[in-house]
């Protein structure tokens, strides 16, 4: 009997996969914020909210399980079709990444923020520039003028 022919109560390979690759990313975010301080001067460091983003992705991976061996329900893998938008946001989440710090946050929510409109929702030019405006300006009113945390300026200095 292969994994993808279960009895109810079992987990089927696309469902193993998908809960190691989400093991895979906690074990990624706990290693790449390895270098940070988790406490510093006696109150919260840089590396408490990637280790609570991995502790929840770690709960979510293990409720997934347990859901996907309740069920019982024979899952196939998705085709290329279903997996363009996903990896579309992957990219996007890159390439912001990779903008961050060189074109300045504002910029990239704008550009990033764009291209996610444009691209991958299919709205209309116009649309998609003002959306992604009002994103980029209520990051910075957010952060900029509220918090008081300054977002790098980027090209803008």
């Amino acid at each position: 009997m292969g994994m993808d022919d279960r009895r109810p109560g079992g987990i089927g390979r696309p469902e193993l996969i998908t809960g190691l690759v989400l093991w895979l990313i906690v074990g990624g975010i706990i290693f790449t914020s390895g270098h940070m301080p988790f406490w510093v001067d006696k109150s919260p460091g840089p590396r408490l909210m990637p280790i609570l983003i991995a502790v929840c992705i770690a709960i979510l991976a293990v409720l997934y399980w347990v859901e996907a061996y309740r069920a019982g329900k024979r899952v196939k893998f998705p085709g290329p079709a279903a997996l363009k938008k996903p990896a579309g946001f992957m990219a996007l989440s890159f390439l912001a990444y990779f903008l961050w710090e060189g074109l300045g946050a504002v910029l990239t929510i704008l550009t990033v923020g764009f291209l996610e409109l444009k691209l991958m929702e299919r709205h209309s030019w116009l649309r998609s520039f003002l959306a992604a405006s009002v994103m980029g300006l209520f990051a910075w009113v957010v952060f900029q003028v509220v918090l008081g945390i300054p977002l790098p300026l980027g090209i803008l200095k």
